[in-house]
């Protein structure tokens, strides 16, 4: 039975997401499968989203994001062992999979109960946080640029991609590039405090 809160982005909004995708995906002999994985974890992103919103003014359970962080810090320090194995490394993109859905599980959890300041939205940033995760496992990087002509670097577009399909379902603003640039630092900023390795690069 499809929740109520479920999301999945349309074909056409796919398209213009996709377009947005590091380059190193388009040349990738694995791209078709790659693309639907990125696709699955965008409209789960989107659908734990809808239903942190639907949250908003309820209390919620207690909270367990340190389990599901552990479980995914343990993968993602497993997973290069695993590459290096022959006959494992067909696992990889399965362990890849779970480490992402339970640092999803984990920054969904504590996006209940984190207090922030009026400025910053965090279940928005919960969002944000979720769709830079997808962008590094595709190969790209944390720079969250804007070009002195007013174009925004390939992070900051794809997020821009991402986000206003979600934002119009719920009756919000599209963030601006600027907004876009200045929640990327500030997440990077507290996962790097939170001792997660963050590459970033801003210019």
């Amino acid at each position: 039975m499809t929740k109520p809160w479920a999301f999945a982005y349309s074909d056409e909004e796919w398209d213009v997401i996709r377009r947005e995708l590091p380059a190193g995906v388009a040349t990738n002999e694995k791209r078709t499968d790659i693309e639907r994985r990125v696709r699955r974890w965008l409209d789960e992103a989107a659908s734990h989203f809808a239903s942190l919103k639907k949250a908003e003014h309820k209390r919620p359970a207690a909270p367990h994001w340190s389990v599901y962080r552990g479980i995914a810090r343990d993968l993602e320090r497993v997973l290069p062992k695993v590459k290096a194995t022959p006959e494992m490394a067909r696992e990889t993109d399965y362990l890849q999979d779970l480490a992402t859905r339970a640092a999803m599980l984990a920054d969904s959890a504590r996006a209940y109960y984190r207090n922030r300041p009026r400025r910053s939205d965090p279940r928005r940033d919960w969002l944000l946080s979720m769709l830079m995760n997808i962008w590094r496992d595709c190969g790209g990087g944390m720079h969250a640029s804007i070009r002195p002509s007013g174009r925004a670097g390939p992070l900051i577009r794809f997020l821009d991609a991402a986000t206003r399909p979600v934002f119009a379902k719920h009756h919000m603003r599209p963030m601006t590039y600027e907004a876009l640039r200045a929640a990327v630092r500030r997440i990077i900023r507290s996962k790097t405090r939170g001792g997660q390795s963050v590459a970033s690069n801003d210019s």
